[in-house]
């Protein structure tokens, strides 16, 4: 990775699509696999034993593929070698992983991911917002904090389309006026969110 094209790239992406709180916000990545999904296979990277994507969507093993490494789970592939030359996926999803990676892993996965997405297809990847107050420092197997900005300038440097950027959260936002009132105020004086994770969804 030329960490000089990362820095430009994280600038490129501030310029696009602005400063955390600029970023619109949908419910989950699952609604929106939900609400745009329609056919053609999907690649779960970092899929986790309840293969919770398969489920949702109701697919079978013609159109699901799960990439995990976990021994307590069955998957259909292990690493991604394991993936037969020429397949390709309408649909990648790689959901709260990268954070769990070092830079250099998280290029050469999504370099080999590149590969086999489809021209048109899309890549949905998530990761802990940085700004949220204990999102990515609550836990310990996390490796590298990725911010919007830096995360578009990874993609953009591997040769990715970053379509869009999102923020969501598991918790619903301030809902009465005075907590909304001291919750801008917080994050004007401390720079964080309540949204506790982002989703960027990219193409080729």
């Amino acid at each position: 990775m030329n960490y000089s094209n990362l820095f430009k790239g994280r600038q490129e992406g501030f310029q696009k699509f602005g400063a955390i709180y600029q970023l619109p916000i949908v419910r989950s990545p699952y609604d929106y696999l939900k609400s745009f999904y329609q056919s053609g296979p999907i690649l779960d990277v970092g899929a986790g034993v309840d293969l919770y994507i398969k489920k949702l969507l109701q697919l079978d093993e013609k159109t699901y593929f799960s990439l995990d490494n976990d021994p307590s789970g069955t998957f259909t592939y292990h690493q991604i070698s394991d993936i037969p030359h020429g397949m390709q996926f309408t649909w990648i999803v790689m959901n709260q992983l990268i954070e769990h990676l070092t830079i250099e892993q998280a290029v050469e996965l999504l370099t080999n991911l590149k590969i086999i997405l489809h021209p048109e297809g899309q890549a949905i990847i998530t990761t802990p917002n940085i700004f949220h107050p204990n999102r990515y420092w609550g836990d310990p197997t996390h490796v590298t904090p990725w911010g919007h900005n830096a995360l578009y300038g990874l993609l953009t440097g591997i040769g990715y389309q970053v379509q869009q950027i999102y923020r969501y959260s598991k918790n619903r936002p301030p809902l009465d006026p005075l907590t909304w009132l001291v919750e801008r105020l917080m994050r004007r004086l401390y720079r964080i969110d309540w949204c506790d994770s982002i989703m960027l969804v990219a193409t080729r």
